[in-house]
């Protein structure tokens, strides 16, 4: 029996489920990268653009990312000590758009590869970051295989890269100063200090050879930062994220992370200036985590041997002018007892727990037949497959990288007999709010016990764009705790939300004690007596990542679309609930109180970043290449409703069909309308095009006809992938196009009559 294409008059929906998107870092497969250069001499040609003043690119003629061909892309060298024009292999960018604006991988457009100099187990890196991305925002890291002109250069890790892109899908917002805190001179001229956020007077050129600036401005409030950092710490905590940074320094002193702020060189942090004016920290560059380079600095010698490692004191740089910000945590014994405290989370958490050595041997099992095929590793095989419990040193000399599981374990135990980890904490429990769900706009309660603590306080927020405040909790029987002295805290606050997020921290003389012990990161949810939005009642129910033409917003610009349904037949109230695109934070944006739907109506959130235009602007914009749309409850964890679309193609939405409760697939928009109108006895037309296709459905041949002229023509499967090109000029109107080898499914035809691009379905 013949296969057909079927042919819908306007509205089509393709009923196939689009694969996942956005795997690119998954940490269970190993991607495959190939590089084809032009250029005979692409390696000395690399390395002299490495060499000179200012790092350029070399334009590689095409590069494929796990099969899909991107072309004209722009590669480089990067690096310091990973860096070597003698390497068999160097670390690399690979920038997708630098040539052709647009151009990414599930909407990724950077690629940076790391080496494996200085690591013999390959996971160093995607093992750090696994176990930091539970305590901050971080970058994801996984491994891929390297091409480049058919030779198979090895496996290099692969670290998500830290750009505006970045910052704006985890701070919220775009446009604020985002500063890379890495020295040009490591350890030379100009750069002895690294970036240790040291006052250099107000001249911002005194802090270029120390810093580099990645956003448009930024230095007054680097020198701000600096300056309040040194001179005025009573300050800090308005203008920086004391949390977050203290989280960055307890992952590095327990994992031994010396190649960053703690160690020698004070680098490999970024600084960005979140939506409340306060600078936050990114770790970055964790290749020689576990004790790899082992400089500490301060007047230590540099490559400490096996024993000093393990033995790092929770308090090195304490008293250190050289290192400011380390020097102010223990100077505020507050923040001292928090630091300690978020220390010994992470260790029992990720390393007593022995979370650490089973994630290594699993990361190391998923590469293991692609680093035996590794001819350009700087390790044996053998290294790598011991590199959990034996020292190792690269064949061509370098760096002595201990064994991950034989630095940490003895670690691990000198830090349970550590004075400071001996220190016991108040109890922390019984965290309840009276009344338990508090209507907006009402007073309530909030009451913790805490026996044997000293200072009590509440970190609130009202939503996660906002910082956390901090009020303190009383043991005086006047806060709703009962009787004074019971060991019970408690603060009165107003519900000003729909829900708010929280936490308790608490300490004795001693010892700090968060609840959750993941603080601030992560933090309990308050939700008010407003009903819940159940899944059903409200559904995506049309997506539009690529909008060109379909509908424009008030401001008259064509922005990428959400559509949301009410399916029941009564209003729902929105207010506070959530959508996001990042599976990490759901409660991204927040809908503004009184936002309702009617009774089987529709309404659109405009997914462009632009909050200050009227209407519902969401603070994020869909990816071209695919990703996941959430929509939450108040709540902010329980989901509502999801999509997850692959890449898209211009004008072409992903809608359910049926309307509310069907699947997902791809068609032609229906801003704002039901989905699934359909004909499939009739010719298609692309309303105002003059393009008529026929037959519907088809089976070995399709005939199309524009008066206007047909001119270039491409024929395109349900995820944009180009099947057939027909040059076939303005002066033809019509033309029979050969469909038999096509299996059976649906299509999309692109027509460039009258010289403006026309997509017909088929």
């Amino acid at each position: 029996m013949q296969q057909r294409i079927l042919v819908f008059i306007a509205f089509l929906f393709s009923f196939v489920q689009p694969n996942l998107a956005q795997t690119f870092y998954n940490l269970d497969s190993i991607q495959t990268i190939e590089i084809h250069f032009d250029q005979a001499n692409w390696d000395y040609l690399l390395d002299t653009a490495k060499q000179g003043t200012e790092e350029t690119y070399l334009v590689a003629a095409w590069v494929k990312i796990n099969g899909e061909q991107f072309d004209s892309v722009g590669v480089k060298y990067k690096g310091n000590s990973s860096y070597n024009p003698n390497n068999a292999k160097n670390p690399m960018h690979i920038e997708l758009d630098h040539i052709i604006n647009g151009q990414n991988y599930q909407g990724f457009t950077d690629v940076k590869l790391g080496n494996g100099f200085s690591d013999p187990s390959f996971v160093r890196e995607p093992l750090a970051y696994f176990f930091l991305r539970n305590y901050m925002d971080e970058p994801r890291a996984n491994f891929a295989r390297v091409f480049i002109n058919g030779t198979y250069f090895g496996v290099y890790t692969s670290a998500e890269s830290i750009n505006k892109d970045w910052v704006r899908d985890h701070n919220y917002a775009d446009g604020h100063a985002l500063v890379k805190c890495n020295p040009k001179f490591v350890g030379g001229p100009g750069g002895g200090t690294g970036s240790n956020l040291a006052y250099l007077g107000a001249d911002s050129a005194s802090y270029k050879n120390n810093y580099e600036l990645k956003s448009d401005y930024g230095w007054a409030e680097l020198i701000h930062l600096c300056d309040t950092l040194n001179n005025k710490p009573a300050a800090l905590d308005e203008i920086l994220d004391v949390d977050k940074m203290i989280w960055m320094l307890a992952f590095n002193n327990i994992t031994v992370n010396l190649d960053s702020y703690t160690g020698a060189f004070r680098q490999n942090y970024y600084l960005f200036r979140d939506q409340n004016a306060r600078f936050a920290s990114i770790v970055w560059d964790l290749n020689m985590c576990f004790g790899s380079f082992g400089n500490i600095g301060g007047g230590s010698p540099g490559g400490a041997n096996l024993t000093t490692l393990q033995q790092l004191a929770l308090d090195v740089h304490s008293t250190d002018s050289g290192w400011p910000l380390i020097k102010q945590v223990y100077a505020n014994p507050t923040w001292r007892r928090m630091y300690i405290a978020h220390a010994r989370t992470f260790l029992q958490e990720a390393i007593v727990s022995g979370e650490y050595v089973a994630k290594a041997q699993e990361l190391m099992a998923t590469i293991a037949d692609a680093v035996a095929a590794d001819t350009k590793k700087f390790f044996t095989t053998a290294q790598f497959q011991n590199s959990l419990d034996q020292s190792a040193t690269p064949g061509g000399g370098g760096l002595n990288a201990p064994g991950i599981r034989q630095l940490m374990n003895g670690r691990a135990i000198w830090l349970q007999n550590n004075a400071a980890m001996q220190t016991v904490p108040p109890a922390l429990d019984n965290i309840i709010s009276n009344p338990a769900a508090p209507p907006v706009g009402t007073s309530f309660f909030l009451t913790a016990s805490a026996p044997g603590a000293t200072y009590v306080r509440l970190g609130w927020r009202s939503k996660t764009t906002d910082r956390f405040h901090y009020l303190a909790m009383f043991d005086d029987g006047a806060h709703g705790d009962g009787a004074a002295g019971d060991g019970v805290y408690g603060v009165q606050l107003i519900m000003t939300a729909q829900a708010i997020q929280y936490y308790v921290y608490a300490e004795n003389a001693s010892a700090g004690i968060f609840s959750p012990q993941r603080a601030e990161h992560e933090f309990h949810v308050l939700v008010s007596d407003i009903p819940a939005v159940m899944a059903g009642e409200v559904v995506i129910n049309e997506v539009m990542p690529l909008n060109t033409s379909t509908a424009a917003d008030q401001n008259g610009e064509y922005d990428d679309w959400i559509e949301l349904l009410n399916t029941t037949g009564h209003p729902i109230d929105l207010s506070g609930s959530y959508l996001s695109d990042n599976q990490l934070n759901q409660a991204k944006w927040a809908f503004p109180s009184g936002t309702t739907i009617a009774p089987g109506q529709y309404l659109i959130v405009w997914a462009d970043e632009d909050g200050s235009q009227p209407g519902l602007h969401a603070n994020f914009k869909l990816a071209a290449g695919g990703e996941r749309v959430t929509l939450s409850d108040a709540s902010g964890f329980n989901k509502v409703d999801e999509i997850e679309f692959a890449n898209a193609v211009p004008d072409v939405s992903f809608a359910r069909c049926p309307d509310g409760t069907g699947a997902f697939g791809l068609a032609a928009p229906t801003f704002q309308s039901a989905n699934c109108v359909v004909d499939t006895h009739q010719p298609a037309e692309t309303p105002g095009s003059g393009v008529y296709l026929s037959p519907n459905p088809a089976t070995n041949e399709l005939w199309m006809r524009s008066e206007s002229g047909l001119g270039n023509t491409r024929l395109f499967d349900w995820s944009g992938n180009t099947l057939m090109v027909l040059d076939i000029g303005n002066q033809v109107t019509e033309m029979r196009i050969n469909i038999s080898d096509l299996p059976a499914g649906i299509y999309f035809v692109r027509t460039a009559a009258g010289a403006i691009g026309k997509w017909i379905k088929i």
